[in-house]
């Protein structure tokens, strides 16, 4: 159970969570992150067991210039993809981390740590959104020793952005262990049709942050054009954004999981018993 962690600075308001649906209650679980590029960086590539018919979806993005999409994929995607996983006798846990680490969490400098564990156990359901934003930086305290001696190659990532680290770790440095992951870039000129009071939030942080976000596509675009990971450009609105993530969703999701092929009652109630067990061992 998450709760608030009282009045989160503006760096933290930058890397809150939300959780909204419980893997185990079958009600609303959310989680999130941000990511960038060139480094490789090497980790356990082995792909983590699959809970049988549970499909997680991790969401990573910068928070404040990606409200609306990731409100409409709440009010909109989530609902209509859960009922075509309903279909399928599949249970859809979508992960937003937006906010409400715990406290502890946070005085324990968690934030990145929860962040991959997150992403891996959503492997390999992936979706990165960016705009002009580059996120939130954390300082050297994020990258506390037990972090540091789990995740070996974030040595050298001082001064990145946590989407970009998410991205990283999600995707970027082990491609080929990735067959369901989606990018999508917003339309630089979306921010001209917003409010004036709005814009502040949807552009780049300044001229570093701008480069950065910019090597940090341009590594996404490699990645995926030698990978043939699915990549939309420059979509012109968040609402226009829905029905695409949906329909790649379900497409993904159809291939793993054909309607035709859903088990019986006695299959079904092994795979719970096995999925239980396997979140045993986990704990």
């Amino acid at each position: 159970m998450f709760k608030n962690v009282g009045s989160p600075s503006r760096e933290e308001k930058e890397r809150n969570i939300d959780s909204s649906e419980d893997p185990l209650t079958n009600q609303s679980e959310t989680v999130h992150s941000q990511t960038g590029p060139e480094e490789t960086v090497k980790e356990d590539s082995s792909p983590p067991q699959p809970d049988n018919r549970r499909i997680r979806v991790f969401v990573s993005s910068t928070f404040r210039d990606m409200i609306e999409e990731r409100d409409l994929l709440m009010t909109h995607t989530w609902p209509e993809l859960r009922r075509f996983c309903r279909e399928r006798q599949l249970e859809l846990v979508e992960v937003d981390l937006r906010w409400g680490i715990t406290e502890e969490q946070s005085n324990r400098k968690e934030t990145i740590k929860l962040c991959l564990n997150e992403i891996k156990a959503c492997r390999p359901f992936f979706i990165g959104l960016l705009g002009e934003r580059y996120g939130w930086v954390p300082g050297d305290d994020a990258f506390s020793p037990d972090l540091n001696e789990e995740q070996t190659w974030l040595k050298d990532l001082r001064g990145k952005s946590v989407t970009e680290l998410e991205i990283l770790y999600g995707v970027l440095n082990n491609p080929e262990i990735v067959n369901s992951a989606f990018f999508y870039f917003r339309d630089p000129e979306y921010v001209d049709s917003v409010p004036q009071k709005k814009r502040i939030d949807l552009i780049s942080e300044g001229p570093a942050s701008a480069e950065k976000q910019e090597a940090l596509k341009n590594h996404i675009r490699k990645t995926c054009a030698a990978q043939k990971i699915p990549l939309y450009e420059n979509y012109p609105n968040p609402k226009s954004l829905v029905p695409v993530i949906l329909k790649q969703l379900e497409d993904a999701i159809d291939k793993r999981f054909p309607k035709e092929k859903i088990p019986d009652p006695l299959t079904r109630e092994a795979l719970d018993h096995e999925a239980f067990a396997e979140i045993r061992r986990r704990t």
